[in-house]
């Protein structure tokens, strides 16, 4: 039996495959930024075809770490005009698009490529190239964003190579681009400032606060739901960790809780789910679960159903808790949609993710089946329940020294964060790892912004610690420490040099791609809690920031002719971007994009603009009205009425 990898390089024909042969494979860590948790990276690989004798289309898939996502493509080639080979940039267009584009450049006997992941919001991702030669050796180079530090690029290398270090295995090598010996991945809270993608960034982590572990504030748990997925996908994936894992919960129940806890067991796949039974204990609920049969596809929509039937009982009936052991991988890459039953849900609904290949995107989705209690996804590495057994710490609030002017969008000084700090309360769950305020500070486009300080709450049931960023360079005269013990004061880093420390030119893009995940996220926790469609914002978000998702792949072109035809500009950094006919375009497309932005500002005093004058004396007017109103006593006579207020009045024109 072939060994299973994190990485497979084939030919792709009719019945069958052919292997493509990688030579040679290169890590480099590009950057770390410390407390943030996350590590920027590159993996360059030598392909060869050393099968086919001709030009060969071939597909490298590629099963990512839970968290990482791709960043950026590039190719290694000929310039055509006797230079020396260099590094192409892939493009981030919409995945209907490339899927096209790639056809088409193919059809017409083209080099092309494309990233795209192969489940939508899976961390399996497939790489195209067209065409390989014959006894050529090619590069291609992907970046990543990793969760965590330097191990989880040597665990990556190792899941994708692991005959690296026998006799015929292929040369793995792992590099650092600039060892920084006080780089050290703490938790705490820390905040860092950098210029990326033409602004000025920032990101803020708040870790997980210790006001967990007495018995006294446990969650009351005496039934809960187990939610166990049949698919053919389960069938030999991480099996006996998820049986390891419910003996385990049960057992700290017990100890948490003072009593056992019953379970429910239903089974879903790509049929109806079905209830197997309950259980007083975890040996009988395991031993029913190893004479299940796995096959088929998934059907995650049936969760749907599923917890409103949940959200409808009482009494000793009740769910106090739902957990679902899946990986997410729907067979035609749905995500299921509680808005219309979420509010009826006052049981979280928490994901255990096993396996190789997983999608997270689909089990975020389903931990956020209610809207009052958030639930959560466990990875492999989280050896603990905390999540599960008590209540956890969420963001209450996020507040600024914006102006008023600029707060209330009076004016724009390009200022925007991730929880908006607009809200007035919040509910944001700190994950296992902490949780990122994320934003722009400056955007050149409105100068300089009048936020220096942000100021985050985060509340445990009735206990409560306050978090002080100072954004700007600290001035004379501010605490340098908090006062209250309950009040943290911290100074941001500014990145602007060579070591992270000093910036360099990784360390900022980290920050950028923190706030575009997390606004991403947001984007996506929103349309499924409201039902609205965010595909388009997402998409955006996705090109604008280059990066692969559901809704974006990275298209390698090569010639002004391949963009041109295709309606496609070039990233920066590509060997064609200041081509004369490119910049046209380019000039063209930004016209093309301000007219458009223009015919869609709504005037003064249309719905969603500013009010006019006029408009501002009735909305005080009706304010007083209702004030008057609502402190005279209630009329007996059901007859008595007031006089009616106009409807003029009561929507103050258009506005």
């Amino acid at each position: 039996m072939t060994e299973t990898t994190a990485i497979s390089f084939d030919a792709l024909g009719e019945r069958t495959s052919i292997p493509i042969t990688i030579s040679e494979a290169r890590f480099k860590i590009l950057c770390q930024v410390p407390f943030l948790g996350r590590t920027l990276a590159t993996l360059e690989l030598t392909v060869k075809n050393s099968t086919v004798d001709k030009n060969i289309a071939s597909k490298l898939r590629l099963v990512l770490p839970l968290g990482a996502t791709v960043k950026k493509f590039e190719f290694l080639k000929a310039s055509g005009d006797g230079d020396d080979p260099v590094w192409y940039p892939a493009a981030a267009v919409p995945k209907k698009k490339a899927k096209e584009v790639v056809y088409k450049e193919k059809e017409r006997g083209r080099d092309v490529a494309a990233v795209s992941d192969l489940v939508s919001g899976s961390n399996v991702f497939e790489i195209e190239i067209a065409p390989l030669p014959y006894k050529r050796e090619v590069k291609c180079r992907l970046e990543f964003l990793f969760v965590g530090g330097s191990e989880e690029i040597e665990k990556f290398a190792t899941a994708c190579f692991p005959t690296a270090h026998t006799s015929g295995g292929v040369p793995v090598s792992i590099m650092v681009e600039q060892p920084d010996e006080d780089v050290r991945d703490e938790d705490r809270a820390g905040c860092v400032v950098g210029e990326c993608f033409g602004n000025t960034h920032f990101v803020c982590r708040i870790p997980k606060p210790v006001f967990l572990g007495n018995p006294a504030k446990a969650n009351a748990l005496e039934r809960i739901a187990v939610v166990w997925d049949t698919s053919a996908s389960m069938m030999t994936s991480g099996v006996d960790e998820r049986f390891g894992r419910i003996e385990d919960l049960a057992s700290k129940c017990g100890k948490v809780v003072g009593k056992p806890v019953i379970f429910e067991l239903f089974v879903f796949s790509s049929g109806p789910i079905v209830c197997i039974g309950t259980f007083d204990n975890a040996e009988n609920l395991i031993e029913s679960i190893r004479a299940l049969d796995y096959d088929g596809g998934t059907d995650v929509t049936s969760l749907t159903r599923l917890f409103e039937g949940f959200a409808t009982r009482t009494g000793e009936k009740q769910i106090d808790t739902a957990i679902v052991f899946s990986d997410g991988m729907d067979s035609l890459s749905r995500t299921p949609n509680f808005s219309d039953h979420s509010y009826d849900m006052h049981f979280p609904v928490h994901c255990v993710a096993t396996g190789d290949a997983v999608n997270m995107r689909c089990l975020n989705s389903i931990a956020s089946a209610s809207l009052h209690v958030q639930g959560s996804v466990i990875v492999p590495k989280d050896d603990n329940y905390d999540a599960i057994l008590y209540p956890q710490p969420v963001i209450r609030s996020v507040v600024t020294d914006q102006s008023d002017e600029a707060f209330m969008g009076e004016v724009e000084d390009g200022f925007c964060c991730v929880p908006d700090h607009r809200l007035r309360h919040m509910n944001h769950t700190i994950r296992r790892d902490g949780v990122f305020v994320a934003g722009i500070l400056d955007d050149p486009a409105f100068g300089t912004s009048t936020v220096t300080r942000l100021s985050v709450v985060v509340a445990c049931g009735t206990e409560v610690r306050k978090y002080v960023f100072r954004l700007r360079k600290c001035s004379s005269g501010e605490p340098k420490s908090s006062t209250p013990d309950s009040t943290e004061f911290l100074d941001a880093i500014h990145l602007s040099g060579s070591s992270w420390k000093e910036g360099g030119k990784h360390g900022a893009r980290i920050l950028g791609h923190i706030y575009a995940e997390e606004l991403y996220s947001e984007a996506v926790s929103v349309g499924l809690k409201s039902g609205i469609d965010t595909h388009a914002v997402q998409q955006e978000l996705a090109i604008n920031y280059g990066f692969c998702s559901p809704e974006s792949s990275l298209l390698m072109l090569f010639t002004v002719q391949q963009f041109m035809e295709n309606d496609i500009l070039p990233p920066v950094g590509h060997p064609v971007y200041n081509d004369p006919e490119v910049v046209d375009a380019r000039k063209l497309r930004r016209a093309e994009s301000h007219h458009k932005q223009g015919n869609n500002t709504p005037k003064r005093g249309e719905i969603g603009s500013l009010k006019t004058d006029d408009q501002l004396k009735k909305v005080i007017h009706l304010a007083t009205r209702l004030e008057v109103f609502l402190k005279e006593p209630i009329e007996s006579d059901t007859t008595h009425t007031k006089d009616a207020i106009p409807s003029e009045d009561l929507y103050g024109g258009a506005g």
